[in-house]
């Protein structure tokens, strides 16, 4: 993972806007990409910018980059890792960890918090909830990145959810 300036720079010539922004942007919304983005973005203007930190992302003026929970998320938590709008569907965000943090990401507030994995506890009291609520068919998997979660807890969480008969969709939003 690349996580500095110096590291980007032996993969992409920066401009001085762009080391400025990196410098102020990444103390609120942290950088992280692979070598393979960072090879894409040497061609893709597209893939630059989605890697790429913008001075945007942290000016109180300008509203294009929203808010901290544009999907307003929180206010429909059920448990701590679990919200539910959607009659019929779940979302579960399993970790904040992802090798690419892409700076259009809707979930950008959980890269403040240090990098977080749903444990044991936390899949019970998600896995209890959809059991009580029958009319939850469908159950979103995400994060960040929630095929990073250690084997036997992405293991434990996809095996419970089998178990439920009202979950009839169980996707991985990787």
């Amino acid at each position: 993972m690349i996580r500095e300036l110096r590291e980007i720079e032996k993969f992409l010539a920066l401009t001085e806007e762009e080391k400025e922004s990196f410098k102020k942007v990444v103390p609120t919304y942290p950088f992280s990409s692979t070598p393979y983005y960072l090879n894409l973005a040497k061609s893709s203007t597209a893939i630059r910018k989605m890697v790429l930190p913008d001075i945007k992302e942290i000016d109180e003026d300008v509203q294009s980059f929203g808010e901290d929970d544009p999907l307003w998320e929180e206010k429909d938590k059920k448990t701590p890792f679990l919200t539910h709008r959607y009659k019929d569907r779940v979302l579960l965000v399993t970790t904040n960890y992802c090798p690419v943090l892409c700076r259009f990401c809707m979930r950008k507030r959980n890269w403040k918090k240090p990098i977080f994995f749903i444990d044991e506890k936390e899949i019970d009291k998600a896995i209890d909830y959809i059991r009580k609520t029958p009319q939850v068919r469908d159950v979103l998997i995400s994060g960040g990145e929630p095929l990073s979660l250690p084997l036997e807890r992405l293991e434990k969480l996809l095996l419970s959810l089998k178990r439920i008969d009202h979950v009839e969709v169980v996707r991985v939003g990787t």
